[in-house]
């Protein structure tokens, strides 16, 4: 590659596309452009805060809270933008027309000091983008950004006569429910498929050996 870049017969357009300038700077002590250095702070301080909580921990929040947002949002009366494949970093929702997101966005804005994304081009008067990643996707952060969406939609009249907050904390908890009652199934179905397998060599799932003994006597054994 080094050799590529030197026996070039014309110049790297542009300085950052230009590898070479890197030859020999940790040896000349030359840094090519500004360090990010608030970035790589910044990283690392979130690899920090991942490892501490744990990797799958840091999944499953994203999931319980991502869940319980989109089945709120549909339960206030609000449609989600995707009909499947949904992320567990945002939550996209058309805002009705009679409404727009940009008017939504606005209004949180300017009354609730609240900036909530819309989208671009064609979509930007349609929807609505609420972020839930990293420490957005945290039960205090959420409930603000709902509770400033739900007074925000029904001053602007928008007909719901549901607590989004109070949606979003009643699926939060039956997400809970829903892990223990798969993890229970689960469970019990190992179980159950474990004693049929041995099924007449055990007393789990049959009494084979009683009717063994039961056989025995009845031909005299």
């Amino acid at each position: 590659a080094k050799k590529s870049i030197k026996s070039r017969k014309t110049n790297v357009i542009g300085f950052y596309c230009n590898l070479g300038i890197w030859e020999n700077c940790y040896e000349r002590k030359w840094f090519p452009y500004t360090m990010p250095i608030s970035d790589i702070l910044g990283l690392d301080k979130a690899i920090d805060n991942i490892l501490d909580e744990g990797i799958q921990e840091v999944l499953d929040r994203h999931e319980k809270i991502a869940s319980a947002t989109r089945i709120a949002l549909k339960e206030y009366g609000l449609e989600l933008f995707l009909e499947n494949g949904y992320s567990n970093t945002v939550t996209a929702i058309k805002i009705p027309e009679n409404i727009g997101s940009l008017k939504l966005s606005n209004y949180m804005l300017e009354n609730y000091n609240t900036l909530v994304a819309t989208s671009l081009a064609e979509y930007k008067e349609i929807i609505l983008r609420i972020g839930h990643m990293g420490e957005n996707a945290r039960i205090e952060k959420i409930i603000n950004i709902l509770n400033t969406i739900d007074m925000s939609l029904k001053e602007l009249r928008f007909d719901s006569k549901e607590n989004l907050v109070e949606l979003f904390n009643k699926h939060y908890k039956n997400y809970f429910m829903k892990k223990i009652t798969i993890l229970a199934i689960t469970l019990f179905s190992s179980i159950g498929g474990f004693a049929q397998f041995n099924q007449g060599r055990m007393l789990v799932g049959g009494s084979a050996e009683f009717r063994t003994i039961s056989d025995k006597n009845k031909s005299g054994g």
